[in-house]
């Protein structure tokens, strides 16, 4: 591992070279010298071990009532759509599924993962072609936000 490696696995982590240096209990000065040496293969673990520490364990949003999580979808359907970027969201639903829904205005879908607590998966895709303004040009159709968060609430619901 070289300096510009280390830099840019510290940038995609969103970490600092003087991050890792004090997680080693060393400087970053230190660290900068002892990369250089290749026959170092202890260094060498001991950086990635700094890079694997874990982050704090996420809490998703819960949702126990239905008003609530109907009015997250339809609010993230309809930004989604009008931002035209990737967007994602996820949470649990009463605590028994977590839920994962993503927008990829490249594939202009959204996709919806379920896991249920017993173990089952399922996966959803919401087409636009399915779901937009007919009779125009299919690259012309706007979306119809309101029947795909309809769709995507029921099926979370399920």
């Amino acid at each position: 591992m070289n300096k510009t490696d280390l830099q840019e696995l510290c940038r995609q982590k969103g970490l600092t070279l003087t991050d890792i240096a004090n997680r080693m209990g060393t400087s970053p000065g230190e660290l900068l010298a002892g990369i250089g040496n290749p026959g170092n293969p202890a260094l060498q673990q001991e950086i990635a071990a700094a890079l694997r520490l874990s982050a704090p364990a996420v809490q998703l949003p819960a949702y126990r009532r239905y008003d609530e999580l109907r009015q997250t979808v339809r609010a993230f359907v309809s930004g989604a759509i009008a931002g035209g970027k990737q967007a994602s969201i996820m949470g649990k639903v009463e605590d028994h599924t977590v839920f994962s829904l993503i927008f990829s205005p490249g594939k202009e879908c959204f996709f919806l993962s379920l896991c249920h607590k017993q173990g089952e998966t399922r996966c959803f895709c919401y087409d636009k072609y399915e779901y937009c303004g007919w009779p125009q040009p299919a690259d012309e159709a706007p979306w119809d936000a309101a029947a795909i968060a309809t769709e995507i609430i029921n099926d979370l619901e399920g």
